[in-house]
């Protein structure tokens, strides 16, 4: 019985619990435990802030098109430039804009009292 040395190196993926997928393996008490944490930090912290689903939604939108495109499109710049670094541009230039955008736009609240405006 002949097996190579790569073979032998390479770990046994069914050993968690004989089908190799993460849940077999999973460590339930302690992701409970994080998920209890988790819960008892957002209620504990509370923000004076009044979430509503309408002014998340801009934020969502950006998440969506801007951070969930990003592979698909800094792939495509980089299939049709043929130039391995040519997908970096989308990003850099659109975190420059978000710079310039908010460098302009955004009010200076250093003095003000938020919980009064």
């Amino acid at each position: 019985m002949s097996t190579s040395r790569a073979a032998k190196r390479q770990p046994e993926l069914t050993t968690a619990g004989g089908s190799g997928a993460v849940p077999d393996s999973l460590n339930k008490p302690a992701a409970e435990q994080s998920a209890a944490g988790f819960v008892l930090f957002g209620t504990a912290c509370k923000l004076q802030l009044d979430f509503t689903p309408m002014p998340t939604l801009p934020y969502h939108i950006g998440n969506a098109w801007f951070g969930g495109m990003l592979p698909a499109t800094s792939f495509a710049i980089v299939a049709s430039t043929g130039d391995i670094y040519a997908g970096l541009w989308h990003p850099i230039i659109f975190a420059s804009i978000t710079a310039v955008v908010g460098f302009f736009f955004l009010p200076e609240t250093k003095e003000v009292d938020i919980k009064t405006n």
